[in-house]
């Protein structure tokens, strides 16, 4: 089945009942993190995991943007301006911008435009 078109958000570090249950909904296309969500790396992978545990197709992603605007920061390694990425993609397209995503210790992908960042499955 096709994933939905809706994206939406939950409230806390892990998923209540009631968060379960909005996720399994088939409009739900995806979720974005917040800063609320985010407490360090094994707490954001147990949320994701929990999530693709009710939906394996969901979308999620982060208000992530780099520089000033960063939910992952404690534990992670800090992402630049998404200014400064589009220098370092026009010098070296993907290589660098791949290696510089994956020392963060997630994998990532784009899926939306102009960057939306979205919390892939591990490349291993």
């Amino acid at each position: 089945m096709a994933t939905g078109i809706i994206m939406a958000d939950v409230d806390g570090l892990t998923l209540t009942d009631d968060d379960k249950a909005f996720l399994a909904n088939d409009a739900l296309g995806g979720v974005i993190l917040f800063k609320r969500n985010v407490k360090d790396p094994a707490q954001v992978r147990a949320l994701t995991d929990s999530m693709r545990a009710v939906n394996p197709r969901l979308i999620i992603s982060a208000d992530q943007e780099g520089g000033r605007v960063a939910r992952f920061r404690d534990g992670f390694t800090p992402l630049p301006a998404m200014g400064r990425l589009g220098e370092i993609y026009d010098d070296n397209p993907p290589s660098l911008l791949y290696r510089l995503l994956m020392i963060q210790g997630i994998s990532w992908r784009v899926k939306c435009l102009p960057w939306v960042w979205t919390l892939a499955l591990p490349l291993y």
